[in-house]
Parts: C-alpha cells; structure tokens; sequence
C-alpha cells in the first residue's frame, strides 16, 4: 500500500500513461487527478489533463493506493 498527498500509478491498458492522484495540495481543497503521457515531449512526458476535482471536500489527510489482485488495476481509498 501507499500513502501520501500525492502519488502516481499507470493507467491500465496503456503503458504510456499514468495518474497523478492528489489530494488538498494541488488546486485547492479535495480530491483531483491528472494525466501524464510519456509519449510526449520526445518521451521525457508531458501532463495531458491537470487537476481534474474528482470531490471537492475539504480534506488535507491522505490517500492510499493498493495494487489489485489482477495484477493490473489499483483500488484509490
């Protein structure tokens, strides 16, 4: 398991993507993801989408993330 403010996992079913998911530090109270592509920006990455609010509680706490049993996917709590 992790936890923190702040982590990233890859996107299932493409190796080229991941989420940053954030919480209370980005823009603002709540909880709020980006997309990062590693295809870009001759393979250093670039953020595709910024801090999209998923809840707009107030929350400063942290966030976890456990690898699915799959192999694959991640469970966010």
């Amino acid at each position: 398991m992790v936890q923190g403010i702040g982590f990233i996992v890859p996107m299932p079913g493409d190796s080229m993507k991941y989420y940053l998911f954030s919480i209370g530090v980005t823009s603002g109270p709540g909880f709020s993801y980006s997309i990062i592509g590693m295809a870009q920006n001759s393979g250093l990455g670039e953020v595709i989408q910024k801090n999209v609010m998923l809840e707009s509680f107030n929350a400063v706490d942290c966030i976890a993330a456990v690898k699915h049993g799959n192999g694959r996917d991640w469970w966010v709590l």
